[in-house]
């Protein structure tokens, strides 16, 4: 559900994500972690919005589906660990 409203929405990919990146820099996100975000992150705003949004749909569907479960697993484990750096 939030894959696909992140993808097919755009507001999201236009403001959307930007505001959540830059409230995990300004109070939330772990040190180092926070340079990261600055220096990768909103240099390619545009491109990690929709990497964000298919990542979440893929983890989404493969789980649900059951197909290619190991890789869901994984890529949504490295997901988890991102969003527990910022937050």
């Amino acid at each position: 559900m939030f894959g696909q409203y992140k993808l097919f929405t755009p507001a999201f990919a236009h403001g959307g994500f930007e505001q959540l990146r830059v409230g995990f820099v300004q109070s939330q996100a772990v040190g180092s972690y926070k340079g990261f975000l600055q220096t990768v992150l909103f240099c390619h705003i545009r491109f990690y919005s929709a990497t964000w949004s298919v990542m979440e749909l893929f983890i989404g569907v493969c789980l649900l589906l059951g197909i290619w479960v190991r890789a869901g697993v994984i890529i949504g484990a490295l997901h988890m660990l991102s969003l527990t750096l910022a937050t």
